[in-house]
């Protein structure tokens, strides 16, 4: 009924606590959003701004560089053409940036690790199919007005290699970057993220994103001496 109060899913502990640190620690502009995966819960959606302090919507707006969080959906698409996750490569470099020499072997190339590379073969367009899988460059439906994230995907390999990398014209907002993440926890499973507890769905849920093979490699770990710089 119109007018009528909505118990919202956001914990207030956790809010409150999650604001007193963006507080504390004076963040120019900050935004964290937690979701609970099983069921797409905003548990919290605390942002601070010490630049602007009367800035608000930190959380939903698509203005943040995705970065490594866009390596979930390098490594779907990889793993789609068939790339072993457990393949051993060596790198160097990529800490800021990668330079276009760094696609090629090279005997700086010491830095190595059991992880997925991008590889130029038939990935670009792999890659847009799975932007768009994870909610890339669609309306992200939500009770507050969220931006869509964008993912520009070239098709030249150095650009591609870029944005495979994190470091392509690829923007998202704080609450799809949670709900991404939450691919990998519900075995491949898309959750749409709900603010009110009266539409926290009763079954599972059913968009399929990538497989749970897919999903299980998304989220195996590396020992700690074998991540690159910038992972």
């Amino acid at each position: 009924v119109e007018g009528t109060a909505q118990p919202l899913t956001i914990d207030p502990m956790l809010q409150a606590e999650l604001e007193a640190i963006l507080e504390k620690y004076e963040t120019p502009w900050a935004a964290v959003v937690a979701v609970e995966p099983s069921t797409g819960r905003v548990l919290a959606m605390a942002e601070h701004s010490a630049a602007a302090p009367t800035l608000r919507g930190l959380a939903t707006r698509a203005l943040y560089p995705a970065a490594s969080i866009f390596k979930i959906v390098t490594a779907a698409a990889l793993l789609d053409v068939g790339v072993d996750p457990a393949e051993v490569l060596c790198a160097h470099g990529g800490k800021r940036k990668v330079k276009e020499a760094q696609l090629e072997d090279s005997e700086k190339d010491t830095r190595c690790l059991t992880r997925l590379v991008a590889r130029a073969d038939g990935v670009g367009t792999k890659l847009k199919v799975a932007a768009r899988a994870f909610h890339f460059n669609v309306p992200f439906p939500f009770p507050v007005p969220t931006d869509p994230s964008l993912a520009a995907i070239p098709s030249e390999t150095y650009p591609l290699a870029l944005t495979g990398a994190g470091f392509g014209d690829v923007y998202l907002s704080p609450l799809h970057g949670a709900a991404l993440a939450a691919v990998a926890a519900n075995g491949g499973l898309w959750r749409t993220p709900v603010l009110f507890e009266k539409d926290v769905p009763q079954g599972p849920p059913t968009e399929r994103v990538v497989t749970e093979q897919v999903a299980a490699d998304i989220g195996i770990e590396t020992e700690p001496d074998a991540h690159p710089e910038g992972v």
